[in-house]
Formats: C-alpha cells, structure tokens, sequence
C-alpha cells in the first residue's frame, strides 16, 4: 500500500468514526422514556401526581389523578405540585416561566388556573379562592419543555 493510500483510508476511517458518533448522537435525541410518575407532596394535595415522559431533552408533562380528600385553596398562596427536587430535569430550566392552563374538574365544575413551570418546580397560585374542591376533584394540563443540561 501506498503512503497516498494509506493516507485516503484514514480520511476515511476518520469519516467514518464521525458518522458514528453522529449516530449515537441521534440515537440518544430519539430515545422515549418510560412514563414517571410523581406523587405531588403538597400538604392538601395528596392523590395528584406529575407524571411525565422524555423523548430526548424533550420533556412532556401531564397531571394525573384526583384528590383523596376535599380542599380549598387560598387566594394568593402558592401550590407546588412538583419540585425541581422531584424532577431534577426542572432545575435546567432557564429563563422566565412557562405559563400552561390547568384544569381543574370537581363534579360539574370546571375552573382554570394559570400553571407555572420554571426550575423551582410546577406551581399555582390561585387569585381567587376554590372553595370545598371534593374529593376526586382532578387537575389536568399537559405541557412540553426542552431541558437540557448547560
């Protein structure tokens, strides 16, 4: 083999680890997670969870089941229905919040309140009061943020 040869066969293998580490790249972008669900540890709040999926830095946050017990939430007082010591991916969040809409379902009732995503946590504060929210009152949203590591 020629000097001129060998030359071009480690462009080539030199290419060709490229690609590769391309792929894994890739690979590692379109991997989908397995549902996790957390129990929100909110005084009150006992029976909801944030459960949520990855495909890659994308992460797709839904709300999950329903009071165990009746509530009323305050006028001004924030609930946090997950932590970034909860979902350490939370704690990549930068920036200003991401607002979403939660709903929240008691009987025939339906009231929707502003939710809030930054990385302290998934949080509300009512401004008005929700009085005797029953037991198996659901809260649903769904949101997706991009978080990555900086």
């Amino acid at each position: 083999m020629t000097l001129k040869n060998t030359a071009s066969v480690e462009l080539l293998l030199d290419e060709i680890r490229k690609l590769q580490a391309q792929i894994i790249q890739i690979e590692g972008d379109i991997t989908v997670s397995g549902v996790t669900d957390v129990p929100v540890t909110t005084a009150g709040l006992a029976g909801l969870n944030v459960s949520y999926l990855t495909i890659g830095s994308q992460f797709n946050f839904f709300g999950t089941g329903s009071l165990n017990a009746g509530i009323s939430l305050v006028n001004g007082q924030t609930y946090f229905l997950a932590t970034s010591s909860q979902i350490a991916a939370l704690g990549w969040y930068l920036g200003g919040a991401t607002a979403s809409t939660l709903w929240i379902t008691s009987g025939a009732t339906a009231y929707s309140l502003p939710l809030k995503f930054d990385a302290t946590g998934i949080y509300l504060t009512p401004a008005t009061q929700l009085s005797n929210l029953a037991s198996g009152t659901t809260f649903n949203f769904t949101q997706t943020l991009f978080l990555a590591p900086s």
